[in-house]
């Protein structure tokens, strides 16, 4: 194989967690294969971005500002000019690029109509990995959900391989006849954990606080914690940010490039999932995963696919009802085995460090075509 695009219409002026993502990816592709690596980019990438994200590879600015701008913007409003002109920006995009031998879509925040342009256009391989599951798509009417069906439903004759980020994800798609993998989880995690944490006095609340980890929840919850004698890290990134302080609280207002975020995450003694879970019944979480691959206990909603993984090897505790009273028995519960689920993080972290990882996460995407 003598070239490889990497395909992310988000790579554009801010490098954001997406540059370290892809940047890393690249430079694991050309350390497996020795192939040539294009970053397929937007067309207003700044230089910075560039230095950023590496200098030794190739920009191709592919994909056009407007059509992706509205795409981060206006997802949720279903507008049918926005997704014509998303698709026939994919079109061209993976039209240009169609000289590499293979095209690799490792964000999913595109990959559906992604996934038609490159077959409708291309005629050699192209790896889509889904972070989102089927059932998403179909209640946000996604972007020719159907057409894309039909095109992953024929991946010989179109040359496309599934990958998706989850077990239940990857059933969506093979419950339907269409082949699909699970890839390896994606952290940044450079060794694993070496030694279990002791005791139960840092707890995080960590991610982009979106109003659908919120709902009235934080402010009651980091109260709670803080009458029942625990210090708290609150990552706080919306725009009416708490009107609250404390003495052992600490409100991290920005975000925080990957790396760093999984410096942060490392440095609780545990860390609560507070997402919505019918978001998460499927969904991979980088919370989750960066806490456990750094050997730190959790706390999540006990449906979501997090709660699976920390129950892997017993690393976390689940709760059942999305209150702070919920909540705070189940961290009570934590504070009485934590010796022993500390112990299972410690575990995971082996498993996470050893079996996933950016490098076997690009493992997974070249393998898919046996590169």
């Amino acid at each position: 194989m003598k070239s490889i695009a990497l395909m992310d219409p988000l790579l554009s002026k801010d490098v954001g967690g997406h540059g370290i993502w892809i940047k890393l990816i690249a430079k694991y592709s050309a350390e497996l294969t020795g192939a040539h690596i294009v970053l397929g980019t937007r067309t207003d990438i700044s230089e910075v971005t560039k230095q950023r994200v590496g200098v030794s590879h190739h920009y191709a600015e592919v994909f056009t500002t407007n059509a992706f701008s509205e795409f981060r913007t206006d997802i949720s409003q279903k507008v049918p000019r926005q997704r014509i002109a998303i698709a026939r920006d994919c079109t061209v995009a993976a039209s240009k690029l169609a000289n590499c031998d293979l095209q690799v879509y490792p964000t999913a925040m595109a990959a559906t109509a992604l996934g038609v342009a490159a077959a409708k256009k291309r005629s050699n391989h192209t790896v889509l990995l889904f972070q989102y599951p089927l059932e998403e798509v179909s209640d946000r009417d996604f972007l020719y959900r159907q057409d894309l069906l039909s095109i992953l439903q024929n991946p010989n004759k179109h040359r496309i391989h599934c990958l998706a980020t989850t077990e239940g994800i990857a059933a969506d798609f093979s419950v339907l006849g269409i082949p699909c993998k699970v890839a390896a989880f994606g952290h940044f995690a450079q060794q694993k954990a070496r030694a279990p944490k002791n005791q139960l006095q840092h707890i995080g609340i960590l991610g982009a606080q979106r109003p659908e980890k919120d709902g009235g929840l934080l402010l009651p919850l980091v109260q709670a914690l803080l009458a029942n004698k625990f210090r708290v890290t609150l990552q706080d990134t919306r725009k009416n940010k708490f009107a609250f302080s404390h003495p052992n609280l600490q409100i991290i207002d920005q975000f925080l490039m990957p790396d760093k975020f999984h410096d942060l995450a490392a440095s609780t003694d545990a860390n609560i999932i507070t997402n919505e879970p019918t978001y998460f019944t499927k969904r991979f979480s980088g919370v989750a995963t960066e806490s456990l691959a750094a050997g730190v206990p959790i706390v999540a909603p006990s449906t979501t696919h997090m709660a699976w993984m920390a129950s892997r090897f017993n690393a976390g505790v689940a709760y059942k009802e999305r209150t702070p009273q919920s909540i705070l028995s189940a961290v009570n519960q934590l504070q009485k085995n934590y010796t022993a689920v500390a112990q299972g993080a410690i575990r995971s972290s082996d498993w996470l460090t050893s079996e996933h990882g950016l490098k076997n996460l690009t493992l997974s995407l070249l393998n898919a075509v046996n590169v």
